[in-house]
């Protein structure tokens, strides 16, 4: 048996009751067994009433509010309430799209596509559970806005579409599909910083920062419940967070593993694992397992570092050219392994390599004699990038 928490006037279940709904009562009544009831509140223009009725479906057992819910996603059209859809119309389809996870339908890849921008957690659970053959048009969609978007600017929208790129790459990364191997290689990059000292000196360390750090948790704070709502849920997507509840996993590939956690809509929990978008680190691995490899077994690594002692101006071009040469070959051998297995076809295998950034920096003790510059060279590689930093 199911109860309101709000005063509501008690509500037939013939076509006025939602024409009836008032506040004096607050009835009890049998979710079972008043189908049409819900079904008048999801088609009610008051979110609040559309809410009710999300709430109560996701505790229903009845077919025929799936496809009242699924309707709802379908016909959603945000451009109509311009410049975005107020907060009750958004908290009532983020209540539909919780009665859908909780249901454990399909929502079709269109009705996904709609409303993701928006509920990119929710939307990202419900294509978790879409065959990939089904969902592989959409995720392919999500990967290709989240690597074009400007990631300069900020906002929800490009929040959102970073991390629905992140999911849907990992989702992919099964059975991965030639667009998706060639943009990851071409995406890739390696950092190659050189150090070089005088003879008979350390070279500098300038190892770069682990970028899966996590930022430390901020508080959870909790606000008062909407009122003369029901009780709203929100989802919220978690990367490589500790425990975990039962089916929680949307999306595991390259060592890392995506989850989802439900909490109260009005509490904001201190959130240490956010999912982080795709970098040179998380394609790295991702094409480590693509290749069945480990990530250390690659011939190329995202950061490398270097010392080469300084001799001469001759010298050192020699040993930077040579170092270079190295790692475009491997580049490049990688970019091979992936056209061996399928992954790649001829025109990928000849136009497609991981960027390579060659930093380079005068470490060498200071004198009285000033040293000469370090000599600036030049690659045929257009995709090989090379600086000298004093």
């Amino acid at each position: 048996m199911a109860r309101l928490p709000l005063t509501l006037l008690a509500l037939s279940i013939c076509g006025c009751a939602v024409a009836g709904f008032a506040q004096d009562q607050e009835p009890n009544y049998n979710t079972g067994d008043n189908a049409l009831l819900i079904k008048n509140w999801l088609h009610s223009d008051d979110p609040r009433l559309v809410a009710f009725g999300a709430r109560f479906a996701s505790e229903s057992d009845d077919e025929g509010e799936i496809t009242a819910l699924l309707g709802m996603v379908e016909r959603w059209n945000p451009a109509q309430r311009s410049p975005v859809p107020d907060e009750d119309h958004l908290l009532a389809m983020s209540e539909v799209l919780h009665a859908l996870i909780q249901r454990k339908a399909e929502v079709p890849p269109a009705a996904l596509s709609t409303v993701a921008l928006y509920f990119p957690d929710q939307a990202a659970i419900l294509a978790s559970r879409l065959p990939l053959e089904d969902a592989t048009p959409l995720l392919e969609g999500w990967y290709e806005s989240g690597e074009n978007v400007d990631r300069k600017r900020s906002g929800r929208e490009v929040a959102a579409r970073l991390l629905l790129a992140r999911v849907a790459a990992m989702m992919l990364s099964k059975a991965p599909p030639q667009s998706l191997v060639a943009s990851l290689l071409s995406q890739s990059e390696e950092l190659l910083t050189v150090s070089v000292p005088s003879q008979g000196f350390r070279a500098v360390n300038r190892a770069s920062a682990d970028s899966n750090a996590f930022s430390v948790c901020g508080e959870e704070v909790v606000n008062p419940p909407k009122a003369d709502w029901p009780p709203l849920w929100r989802y919220v997507l978690e990367e490589n967070a500790p425990g975990g509840d039962d089916g929680a996993v949307i999306a595991e590939a390259g060592g890392d593993a995506i989850t989802y956690r439900r909490v109260p809509e009005n509490v904001r929990i201190g959130y240490c694992y956010a999912p982080l978008p795709l970098d040179s680190e998380r394609r790295h691995r991702l094409l480590a397992e693509m290749l069945g490899e480990n990530e250390k077994e690659l011939l190329w690594q995202p950061r490398k570092q270097i010392p080469i002692p300084w001799t001469s101006g001759e010298q050192f071009k020699q040993d930077l050219s040579r170092v270079v040469g190295t790692e475009e070959g491997a580049l490049r051998a990688t970019v091979s392994e992936f056209y061996t297995k399928g992954l790649l076809t001829r025109s990928q295998l000849d136009t497609i390599r991981p960027k390579l950034y060659v930093f380079v920096f005068d470490d060498r003790q200071k004198i009285e004699t000033p040293n000469l510059p370090l000599p600036q060279l030049a690659f045929q590689d257009s995709r090989t990038f090379f600086r000298v930093t004093p």
